[in-house]
């Protein structure tokens, strides 16, 4: 059953079970109010008879009052005559002196030929352990029979509005919900397929809706998965370019040597130490994207544990100071966090991210340049930084350096495929922290990374 039926059947619902709980209860409750026996003081009748009845059969009762109170003939069980009304003693003189042994019946039989206009009934009743049987005008229920009625048109606004308010709900509250759910429903089949620009259920922001928030949410979860597409579009065409590139060379140097183009020691060694530099490019494009997918999961954050993060900064200063010697930079460094400053992530990580920002600065400056490498805290947070006295990144390029496999200048050396930044970024975020890009007094680019004190 699809949703559409399932809301279908929900609405008959609503209608139908407070209808039939109404017909049932109806039902009940007349059966139950005519079969109502009442007993006390020795009498057990009809309970609109008890009282009338008392009054006659224990003699307690005005015989003036009495021709107005619908009883009109009473019989024990031996068919003795125990009252009847002055108005049938009249027309009927001899009546108290008969017996009517047949249960009354030959009497009721003859009030219902002398008198068709007067609608009689009887009932049966029992007086101190005696039967017996009463016959009355049904006028003497009147009064019962208005108070039934007013029960029973009071039920009725009871069922009626029990029944119209769901309606009412359901038109207001229900049917525009099931309808935006629908519109979602289908909405989600169309994005199954494919179809990432599909049109959402609309609404009025200036009035309140039921999945105003859902729709929205719904709205920014399309676009991100459609952006998401896009972006593994143009991942895969990245992918596929700087791939091909190198494979591309060492496929044509591969041919030229089986072509027989290397007819000396030296083009053989050339073409050779081309290839492999070509292979080792792209063993390192492999490696990297092998790293950055890696980061896309989360399974890499069970790693983290507390370390000492002075310790970690030490560490990578002492390689750095190295490589800086050998690349002819000058490095200065800066690192004043207290000595005991703990923090919780994935260390190797947090490593690999100072490496890169210390790469960059390298391969982005000339010899002899600057490179600052600092840490503080500021305002509860823990700074690092990466300065350098390069040429900086121009102000256009600045919003997308963080972007997967955006490549600033193709002028520069462009032997990364563009995902050291944004796997920098990943993993700085993963620690709660962020890193951007700022201008700095040295003249070039300086990478900030910001990391939350522990708790």
């Amino acid at each position: 059953m699809n949703l559409r039926k399932r809301f279908h059947l929900i609405f008959a619902l609503i209608i139908l079970i407070p209808l039939t709980s109404m017909i049932f209860t109806f039902a009940f409750a007349w059966i139950g109010w005519n079969s109502r026996i009442e007993t006390g003081d020795d009498l057990e009748a009809p309970r609109y008879l008890h009282s009338v009845l008392l009054e006659i059969l224990s003699g307690d009762y005005d015989e003036k009052s009495m021709a107005d109170r619908g009883i009109v003939f009473i019989l024990d069980n031996r068919g003795n005559v125990l009252y009847a009304h002055p108005q049938l003693i009249k027309v009927y003189p001899h009546i108290l002196d008969s017996k009517w042994e047949d249960s009354g019946k030959e009497l009721y039989g003859l009030l219902m030929e002398d008198m068709p206009q007067i609608p009689f009934s009887f009932a049966v009743f029992r007086y101190r352990g005696d039967a017996g049987l009463a016959i009355f005008a049904q006028s003497l229920v009147s009064v019962h029979s208005s108070a039934i009625n007013m029960v029973i048109k009071l039920v009725w606004i009871f069922y009626l509005g029990f029944i119209l308010f769901p309606t009412l709900a359901m038109s207001y509250f229900i049917r525009p919900m099931a309808k935006s759910i629908l519109d979602l429903e289908k909405a989600v089949g169309e994005i199954g397929k494919g179809n990432w620009d599909v049109t959402l259920p609309p609404f009025n922001k200036g009035k309140r809706h039921p999945f105003a928030h859902l729709i929205k949410a719904f709205d920014q979860m399309r676009k991100e998965l459609k952006e998401n597409h896009d972006r593994q579009q143009r991942i895969m065409m990245a992918i596929s370019h700087d791939l091909k590139t190198p494979l591309t060379s060492i496929k044509g140097y591969v041919e030229a040597l089986q072509d027989g183009m290397a007819q000396n020691p030296e083009d053989l060694a050339l073409y050779t130490s081309i290839i492999m530099e070509k292979t080792n490019l792209l063993e390192e494009r492999i490696s990297d994207l092998i790293h950055f997918s890696r980061l896309q999961t989360t399974e890499w954050q069970s790693r983290f544990s507390e370390f000492i993060l002075p310790e970690l900064l030490a560490e990578a200063a002492g390689i750095f100071r190295n490589d800086a010697l050998i690349r002819k930079r000058r490095l200065l460094q800066e690192l004043n966090l207290p000595s005991t400053q703990v923090i919780r992530g994935d260390r190797k990580m947090l490593f690999q991210v100072l490496e890169n920002l210390f790469d960059n600065a390298c391969r982005y400056t000339e010899e002899g340049d600057t490179i600052r490498f600092s840490a503080k805290i500021i305002k509860g947070k823990i700074l690092i930084s990466m300065e350098d006295s390069g040429a900086g990144i121009e102000e256009a390029h600045v919003p997308h350096i963080f972007d997967t496999f955006y490549r600033a200048d193709s002028g520069r050396n462009t032997r990364g495929i563009g995902v050291g930044l944004a796997s920098a970024k990943t993993i700085v975020k993963s620690h709660g922290g962020d890193i951007y890009y700022s201008h700095t007094s040295l003249g070039g680019a300086c990478f900030l990374i910001e990391l939350p004190l522990p708790l």
